[in-house]
């Protein structure tokens, strides 16, 4: 294996769950999001060679991956599906309190999900690289803005997800 396949391999091991949680960010369907990772490693593997060391490299890998959700959309003019994947796992045979608490949990989290599946494409991308722990300087970076707009966003966002929460009369 050479230097480069090496590197590769290292960045996609530390990074494949943010680049698959922006996936499921832009597509939410199971086939379509493999595509889309897919599509994804592709680019940042054709323009390894072109990382400058300018920014983070997770920075450049959220700027692939977002033009790659962008560009995915436009050539395979899908629409975005809600869609839940569920799998049993031997965590799900717990006391039955606990199992009210944890399917409470799970039911504020799809909620979540459902109502930043409704957001703009551009504003979910943006609240994933929040949930992600990205700093508004990254996401600034990655979307093309300053980073005082970015915080204006994010504000925002965060006001509409929680206008939407509230009007479903749903707690969190």
């Amino acid at each position: 294996m050479n230097q480069r396949e090496r590197q590769f391999k290292e960045l996609v091991s530390q990074h494949k769950d943010q680049i698959y949680r922006i996936c499921y960010g832009y597509l939410y369907d199971r086939t379509e999001v493999h595509d889309l990772y897919q599509e994804i490693l592709i680019n940042i593997w054709n323009n390894l060679d072109s990382f400058r060391n300018e920014a983070k490299i997770s920075t450049w890998i959220f700027r692939i991956a977002v033009n790659s959700a962008l560009m995915f959309n436009r050539t395979s003019r899908r629409k975005s599906r809600v869609f839940v994947d569920r799998e049993i796992s031997p965590d799900q045979f717990v006391a039955s309190d606990q199992m009210a608490e944890k399917k409470s949990k799970e039911k504020a989290l799809d909620f979540l999900a459902y109502c930043i599946s409704q957001l703009p494409k551009e504003d979910r991308l943006i609240i994933g690289m929040v949930l992600e722990k990205v700093s508004y300087k990254e996401i600034s970076s990655v979307m093309g803005i300053t980073t005082s707009h970015t915080g204006v966003k994010i504000k925002r966002i965060k006001e509409r997800l929680s206008k939407m929460m509230e009007k479903e009369n749903y707690e969190v």
